[in-house]
């Protein structure tokens, strides 16, 4: 950590599209103030950043490399309150080399003084949910991943009762893979015992799931599982090697009560794949009854990390990834795909006609498809 030997102590939030509370800033609030510093957060909001006074240091977090613009303005201004300006996130972690170029000093990957902290949830008072980590780190090494930057290596955590708020609805998990860790048998437990809506945000890994089966599925649906008011389960199907214990791993939750449609696959696309293996794996996840999340790579390498949907993958047109993005905005809901449109991926030849927005077979859906969500 930093040298804190100071009193005021300002957080800066960039502007951009993240939709949580900004975790990493209030858990380092936290250590502040228990180190009996002054602390204020600061979020940017339509009107742009308040006028502050001065303060001693300033943290900037960041979110996604291609809002990095709004990090370089966040940081301007932190320059203008703060004598010291430190800026850590995502952005800074995988670019840290570009974001230096900001003026601030570069904070890389988790900082382990905060990380057993509970956040300091009293500086958003709006906030119901409390984030946790139960683990950091993943056993999976996909090479389209920014953890295995970030986070290295699974690290596991013995408990997660400290980390929840008392007064929060809502548990959102943030681990890349928490069915991986070796006390799994205890956060489970910890959770029945609290009670609360629980949202494994990031997915669970649909491989350990078809291993383990009927067991972990049961303590799975004995949870209060609340992604949002569609959705239950958050899983992937990024690899179609994998959609045989895609498959197990839906049928189990469906064969033990949960509706297919609270089911949702995140369906990476744009990678390594080409459109027929996107198509394939679309077609197989509407017909199980749940959703695809179509996820565009984006990639964590200079120069196409700096600008959202700048990467088209080595199997991929221009025109295809069109086609994605407009057969999703006019057919699809919450940028997903529902399982309404099962039956005309089934009779789909190929992804082109699968994906052309004027198929004749969409106009039912079309006209459906509010009725069917």
């Amino acid at each position: 950590m930093v040298d804190l030997n100071i009193k005021k102590i300002l957080l800066v939030d960039p502007k951009g599209s993240q939709e949580y509370v900004p975790i990493g800033l209030l858990k380092i609030a936290k250590y502040c103030m228990l180190k009996g510093h002054k602390v204020q957060l600061v979020r940017c909001n339509k009107e742009g950043y308040p006028n502050v006074g001065h303060f001693n240091i300033a943290f900037v977090t960041s979110y996604f490399t291609w809002e990095w613009k709004y990090v370089w303005e966040a940081v301007k201004y932190a320059k203008q309150h703060a004598d010291k300006v430190y800026l850590g996130g995502v952005y800074a972690s995988l670019l840290p080399e570009h974001a230096e170029k900001s003026g601030a000093k570069v904070i890389k990957g988790i900082l382990p003084e905060v990380e057993n902290l509970r956040p300091a949830y009293e500086l958003v008072p709006d906030c119901d949910y409390s984030i946790v980590h139960a683990s950091r780190g993943c056993i999976r090494k996909c090479k389209f991943c920014a953890v295995p930057i970030i986070e290295g290596q699974l690290k596991e955590k013995p408990t997660i009762k400290h980390l929840v708020y008392p007064p929060h609805k809502r548990i959102i998990f943030f681990d890349n893979n928490i069915l991986a860790i070796k006390n799994w048998e205890k956060i489970y437990l910890e959770l029945l015992e609290l009670n609360k809506q629980v949202d494994f945000n990031q997915g669970l890994d649909a491989r350990i799931i078809a291993k383990k089966g009927e067991k972990l599925v049961k303590q799975l649906l004995r949870l209060r599982l609340y992604a949002d008011k569609y959705t239950s389960i958050r899983m992937a199907l990024d690899d179609i090697r994998y959609i045989d214990k895609a498959e197990k791993s839906a049928k189990l939750f469906i064969e033990h009560g949960l509706n297919g449609r609270r089911i949702m696959f995140y369906c990476l696309y744009n990678f390594e794949d080409d459109p027929e293996d996107f198509f394939e794996r679309v077609k197989a996840i509407l017909s199980w009854g749940c959703v695809a999340f179509p996820m565009r790579f984006q990639a964590i390498w200079m120069p196409y990390a700096l600008r959202k949907n700048s990467y088209i993958g080595k199997n991929w047109t221009q025109k295809e990834l069109r086609m994605v993005k407009e057969f999703i905005a006019k057919y699809g809901f919450g940028g997903a795909l529902p399982p309404y449109l099962a039956e005309h991926f089934e009779k789909a030849k190929d992804f082109y006609e699968a994906f052309d927005t004027k198929h004749k077979r969409l106009e039912k859906v079309a006209k459906l498809s509010k009725f069917l969500v």
